[in-house]
């Protein structure tokens, strides 16, 4: 709601309004928050607006300690939740709609696949690419780098 009544305020004033990009990110295979973390269900709810609500990375590292600070440390499914949020994040910024894995390598589908910014933003890095459809890209993970930390390096050259 206070979204909603953010953006049609801004409307009324004439300021641009950058609608929601809905991004997908299936990179881990377990981010949820245990019960057993937060086992309050609607403060854990409260914990899931908070995390799909954050705009960027200091958001999330401010809410990763306020997490620690309010229900001790992280379990690896909600350290795992945290960097897919970032992710998406990122994916925001480099117009990515998904980022998943298949069969060792990263899909990312653009909202506008434009490869020449792709070739410029890659540089001498580009890994090797495949384009299996006109809006998607997918690429080789390189051995002794997990599927998580190729997409961060990948997605931060690109946004």
């Amino acid at each position: 709601y206070m979204n909603l009544l953010s953006q049609a305020v801004k409307e009324l004033k004439g300021e641009k309004v950058r609608e929601p990009v809905e991004v997908t990110v299936h990179i881990t295979e377990a981010s949820y928050i245990p019960e057993g973390y937060i086992p309050d269900a609607p403060v854990r709810l409260d914990a899931y607006r908070a995390i799909a609500g954050a705009e960027n990375r200091r958001m999330l590292s401010l809410l990763m300690e306020e997490f620690r600070d309010r229900f001790g440390v992280l379990p690896v499914q909600v350290e795992n939740l945290f960097a897919e949020a970032e992710l998406s994040v990122l994916c925001r910024r480099a117009g990515v709609l998904y980022l998943g894995v298949s069969e060792q390598r990263l899909v990312l589908r653009f909202a506008n696949l434009n490869l020449a910014k792709l070739e410029r933003r890659w540089g001498e890095q580009k890994p090797e690419l495949r384009f299996p459809r006109d809006d998607t890209v997918t690429a080789g993970i390189p051995k002794g780098c997990t599927a998580q930390e190729f997409a961060r390096r990948l997605l931060q050259r690109l946004a």
